[in-house]
């Protein structure tokens, strides 16, 4: 037997999880959209079934939601950006590394 769940009604869901533990709606929808973007590629062991073990890590404090990426050395190539960021969600790191709007 197969369930099949909404993917914008799914993402939604994911995202509310992760803006109650305080992760701004932005950084919340990122990572949302990664989980259910890997269910929908056919990469289960990468999608929403990974959601307990973000709660969990919440939770216990392994992953710090309101914890902030910042840049800490940049070469001038950018080819080589040091990024700190104290167990930082992995997706919404991503998103902070490869914007422009965050080199300053």
């Amino acid at each position: 037997m197969s369930i099949t769940v909404n993917d914008e009604k799914l993402t939604a869901f994911v995202a509310k999880v992760f803006e109650t533990f305080g992760i701004s709606k932005e950084n919340a929808h990122i990572c949302a959209d990664n989980l259910v973007l890997a269910d929908l590629r056919g990469i289960p062991s990468h999608g929403v079934a990974r959601l307990k073990r973000y709660v969990d890590g919440m939770k216990t404090g392994i992953i710090l939601p309101l914890s902030k990426p910042e840049i800490v050395h940049e070469s001038p190539s950018t080819a080589t950006t040091l990024i700190r960021s104290p167990s930082f969600m992995g997706a919404s790191l991503y998103a902070f590394q490869s914007s422009p709007c965050n080199r300053t």
